[in-house]
């Protein structure tokens, strides 16, 4: 994915959490900012996601 598409889509993901009420956690916005970047894949991000949620790994 482009960066351009990365970037959109993070807006996109904050934008929807915030018309649903919901906070973006400081560490939920960095994980979005290094995946925008390229510095982690999506694989990672998901990972990093489900562990501050308590979702399973």
């Amino acid at each position: 994915m482009q960066l351009e598409s990365r970037r959109d889509a993070a807006r996109f993901a904050a934008g929807n959490n915030a018309i649903d009420g919901g906070v973006l956690l400081p560490e939920t916005e960095a994980a979005l900012d290094e995946w925008t970047r390229g510095v982690i894949d999506d694989d990672e991000l998901l990972a990093r996601t489900l562990r501050r949620f308590g979702g399973p790994t």
